[in-house]
């Protein structure tokens, strides 16, 4: 996919100008909660990289949540900026949002969050939802 801004310049390239300064700090946890028009910058390495992916479950169909993932991220994200002691690596993520466990969402509610294993230096934290009989969308 390729967004572009109002001046016609993708979106990658407006954040191009900080991807060093990012490369210079990002050190431990990161958190990738960016949409693929986003996801230009490639985090070090050395950094324990998370991408956060949401699953709904319809009976017995499970797919990957695209329209409304960014109310997932943001959930995850909220938590992990909040949290008295911040996560230092993915399994702590992962633990810290279990509270996510249980919350009502516009369409069933939260019934899970796993962490998956590394595939090219990055592991994914999918929250699960489940949707309530009747509502699918």
């Amino acid at each position: 996919m390729c967004i572009r801004d109002r001046g016609g310049a993708k979106i990658s390239a407006r954040w191009a100008p900080l991807w060093p300064v990012l490369n210079s700090r990002a050190t431990g946890l990161v958190i990738d909660a960016r949409s693929g028009a986003h996801a230009g910058w490639k985090v070090p390495a050395s950094c324990d990289v998370v991408k956060i992916t949401a699953t709904r479950i319809t009976g017995a169909t499970s797919r990957t949540i695209s329209h409304a993932a960014k109310y997932f991220r943001g959930r995850v994200a909220r938590l992990a900026l909040l949290a008295d002691t911040p996560p230092r690596e993915a399994e702590e993520l992962a633990e810290l949002c279990q509270q996510l466990v249980g919350e009502r969402t516009a369409a069933g509610a939260i019934t899970g969050v796993e962490l998956g294993p590394a595939r090219r230096g990055v592991r994914e934290l999918a929250v699960v939802e489940t949707v309530d009989a009747g509502r699918a969308h």
